[in-house]
């Protein structure tokens, strides 16, 4: 019996390693915090996956931006690069990123302007 379990437990530490990584993988990590629109009615969360958080540098990493209203429906998911150099840039129904590949992505409402200093609030 405790020959059986010796042969056994490193089997079952592998799989669940194994599963741990795949969960990540599909789930992604995140990059920052929420970022928050002009008025608070939409944050976007930005997720990046497991291969590119441990190859890439802070500044060059791809990923994914998901939208959320301010009850958490999400409304819309941009992939592409994740510098803050290029957005996001909300202004008014609309949020602009000029990363790699520029996107546009409409609101349903208005979401407020983004200033010069800060994007998100």
């Amino acid at each position: 019996m405790w020959r059986y379990l010796r042969r056994l437990l490193p089997w079952a530490f592998l799989y669940i390693c194994f599963g741990f990584v795949v969960f990540k993988f599909e789930r992604g990590v995140p990059y920052d915090d929420e970022c928050w629109s002009p008025n608070h009615e939409y944050f976007m969360v930005r997720r990046e996956s497991l291969v590119s958080s441990w190859t890439s540098r802070h500044g060059d990493r791809d990923g994914w931006v998901l939208i959320y209203d301010k009850y958490g429906k999400l409304l819309h998911r941009w992939d592409g690069g994740l510098s803050s150099e290029g957005g996001p840039w909300w202004s008014g129904t609309a949020i602009h990123f000029f990363n790699e590949p520029q996107a546009t992505l409409d609101l349903p409402t208005d979401a407020g302007r983004t200033d010069l200093v800060r994007l998100c609030y």
